[in-house]
């Protein structure tokens, strides 16, 4: 059983991981657009996310205490990146409610980008891959009612976030 779950979790694992062709891909690891989106200037994957959502800055302070190799980097969708990476991924510059996330050229969006950045933090985070073997449409239709109701279940944020010292070198924009 040991053997069978390993060899599941390598395989999701990997999937997750693997590179997608075409345009835009759709498939069991949800949507993913290739080049050219605009990026900052490093290559470090940039987790994008709206400024005024308490859940979403709960999932950024949780990313900034996991995030061991110090590796991500963060913008709220309301930037200027932000907007450019909605209009890139086809959605209005104003849409926020697709948390992305920006890795080498690539924009995944909704579970897929949740599940690439908690492998990104390694284990027990990276477990989370195992999800990667559900149909990204069931993945994201969970996605979904959270983001319908965030709003109305943990409230909104005056403005958007505004990184303490220590962290600001951690933020994109």
């Amino acid at each position: 059983m040991r053997a069978a779950l390993g060899a599941f979790y390598q395989l999701a694992y990997l999937r997750a991981m693997a590179s997608s062709a075409g345009a835009r891909s759709v498939g069991l690891l949800g949507r993913a657009w290739p080049a050219p989106v605009p990026g900052p200037p490093s290559d470090a994957p940039v987790v994008l996310f709206d400024g005024v959502c308490n859940v979403c800055n709960g999932w950024v302070d949780f990313l900034l205490r996991h995030d061991r190799r110090r590796r991500l980097r963060f913008a709220s969708l309301q930037s200027s990146l932000g907007r450019a990476c909605n209009e890139a991924a086809g959605l209005p510059a104003d849409d926020l409610d697709t948390m992305m996330l920006l890795d080498g050229g690539r924009l995944w969006t909704r579970s897929s980008a949740i599940l690439r950045t908690l492998g990104m933090l390694g284990l027990p985070w990276s477990l989370a891959a195992i999800f990667f073997a559900l149909p990204a449409p069931l993945r994201d239709a969970t996605y979904g009612i959270l983001v319908r109701k965030r709003y109305r279940w943990f409230g909104v944020a005056d403005g958007c976030r505004v990184p303490t010292a220590d962290k600001r070198a951690r933020f994109v924009e």
